[in-house]
C-alpha cells in the first residue's frame, strides 16, 4: 500500500477504503484498536464527551462502510501506568467512562433537513431484535416519541423526527433497563 499523507481516522475513512480496494481489489476490512485517548487523564487526549460522542459516530460510519466487517475498539479499561495508554471505556480504577455508554448503545444525528432528523443507533448487546423507546427531553422530563419500537435483528433502528436545533434525544433499552447518552440536533 503506498504510503498515505496525514492520519487516518474515521472521519476519512473512504480515503482508506479507495486506497485497500486500489491496491488489492474487494478485500474485507477489520479495522482494529480504534480508539481515543482521554483528558483526563492524557493531556494530549480528548475530553470523556468527545471521546463518547466518536465512538458512538464511528459505529454508524463502520455500519455503512462498503467491505468493513469490523471495528475493534482499543483496551477496554485505561492502563494504569502515567506513560500508558488512556483509551479505555473504563478508567483504570474500573469506573465507566462516557464512552461505555456510547460503545453499548450508540446514538448520532445522522441526517437533517429542515426539521426532519434522522437518528441512527444501535442496541448492543444482544441478539435479535430489541425493544426501545425514543425519547425527547421536554420542560426538564424524559418523553416518548411515538411507540416503543423494535431494532433490527442486528439491533439496529433508524427514526426520522421533527426537531427543531437544540433539542435533546436518548433512547431507553427495556431489555437492559438502560439509556443512551442524550445527544442535542445541531
Amino acid at each position: 500500500m503506498p504510503l498515505l499523507h496525514g492520519v487516518l481516522t474515521l472521519a476519512n475513512l473512504p480515503v482508506l477504503l479507495r486506497e485497500v480496494r486500489k491496491d488489492f481489489g474487494p478485500k474485507r476490512i477489520w479495522l482494529t484498536e480504534y480508539s481515543y485517548q482521554t483528558n483526563p487523564p492524557d493531556p494530549g487526549g480528548v475530553s470523556r464527551a468527545v471521546q463518547a460522542q466518536y465512538i458512538a459516530e464511528s459505529a454508524l460510519r463502520v455500519r455503512y462502510a462498503p467491505f468493513v466487517d469490523i471495528l475493534i475498539h482499543f483496551m477496554l479499561r485505561d492502563e494504569s501506568r502515567r506513560a500508558g495508554w488512556q483509551s479505555g471505556l473504563f478508567s483504570a480504577t474500573g469506573i465507566a467512562k462516557p464512552a461505555f455508554n456510547s460503545f453499548r448503545l450508540p446514538i448520532v444525528q445522522a441526517a437533517r433537513r429542515g426539521l426532519r432528523t434522522t437518528i441512527w443507533g444501535q442496541v448492543r448487546p444482544g441478539a435479535g431484535p430489541r425493544w426501545y423507546q425514543l425519547q425527547r427531553l421536554a420542560r426538564g422530563r424524559w418523553a416518548p416519541v411515538g411507540l416503543t419500537s423494535l431494532t433490527s435483528p442486528g439491533g439496529f433502528y433508524t427514526r426520522v423526527v421533527g426537531a427543531r436545533r437544540g433539542t435533546r434525544f436518548r433512547i431507553f433499552v427495556f431489555g437492559l433497563n438502560a439509556t443512551s447518552r442524550s445527544i442535542l440536533i445541531h
